[in-house]
């Protein structure tokens, strides 16, 4: 199955899925339901939309990384072998028999078109295209272009391998320094979690208890409360909302800052939001 359809597919499931969800949380709203509540249904909905696309997605583009991981190994090997007088369907045959990870089964394919007869520049194009990543398609055809204009190969190849390893320092180096600052969002969210589990447990029972008339904190809390027309389950429910608007939105940011991707950020939000979910409400406390 082709990814396309592959997309169109969870995309479709995806949408319907959110649908339903929605008009779950319509009639819950409605009282036609006698399960769950109106924000049950929304956070499923936050969950279906935010969690499998994203995660194939993510899968996706790790496989990519995984393929496109060696291509420079493979190139500047090609230049060493051009280097020393072998044509490129040469240095192609001999870099078939070594080791580039995920794209080894490609390469001794493209090495046996060309032992049938298909021209070395056509079998890196089908190469390109079966293989189907950016950088791939990128690089094949600089190679290609540079094969037709004559001239020395392997400048070509040592560069464009240059390029591809200097593009994929640079997003590790990225993702490192960005790891400290998904570390302290992270840290931020599960503390204030914490915060909303101890009010929960232990102060907002004991205003509850108290009726507001107490003396000190939680006396003065629970007469704004009441002053406000709010019971302690009102507050329970805007610590929750909070709790799972912050995860969410968290969620986003981490991925923006990590990837520069939003598909990445709609992963962390599938993350926060559940665990929040689980935390506030599955949890007894």
């Amino acid at each position: 199955m082709s990814e396309k359809i592959m997309k169109i597919i969870i995309l479709s499931l995806t949408g319907i899925g959110a649908i339903l969800a929605a008009v779950l949380a319509f009639m819950s709203y409605t009282g036609k339901l006698d399960f769950g509540t109106p924000l049950d249904f929304v956070v499923l909905i936050v969950l279906i939309v935010s969690g499998p696309y994203p995660f194939y997605e993510q899968g996706r583009l790790k496989k990519i990384e995984r393929i496109e991981e060696r291509l420079s190994d493979f190139l500047r090997d090609l230049a060493v072998s051009n280097r020393f007088g072998m044509t490129l369907a040469d240095s192609i045959r001999k870099a078939s028999s070594g080791n580039y990870g995920k794209l080894t089964p490609d390469i001794k394919k493209m090495a046996t078109q060309i032992d049938w007869g298909v021209p070395a520049t056509d079998a890196m194009e089908m190469f390109a295209e079966r293989v189907g990543t950016p950088l791939v398609k990128r690089a094949m055809a600089i190679v290609v272009k540079a094969t037709g204009a004559g001239g020395d190969v392997s400048d070509v190849l040592n560069a464009t391998a240059k390029n591809i390893k200097d593009i994929q320092l640079i997003n590790i180096g990225r993702k490192m320094e960005m790891g400290s600052y998904k570390a302290v969002i992270f840290t931020a969210f599960f503390v204030f979690l914490a915060v909303v589990v101890i009010m929960n447990s232990c102060f907002l029972p004991a205003i509850e208890a108290s009726g507001g008339g107490g003396i000190g904190a939680e006396g003065v809390e629970g007469a704004a409360t009441q002053q406000a027309g709010m019971s302690v389950e009102d507050v329970k429910f805007i610590y929750l909302g909070a709790a799972l608007v912050q995860g969410f939105g968290d969620g986003i940011l981490v991925g923006l800052i990590e990837t520069g991707k939003i598909v990445n950020g709609f992963r962390n939000s599938f993350i926060m939001v559940l665990l929040a979910y689980l935390i506030l409400c599955v949890v007894p406390i």
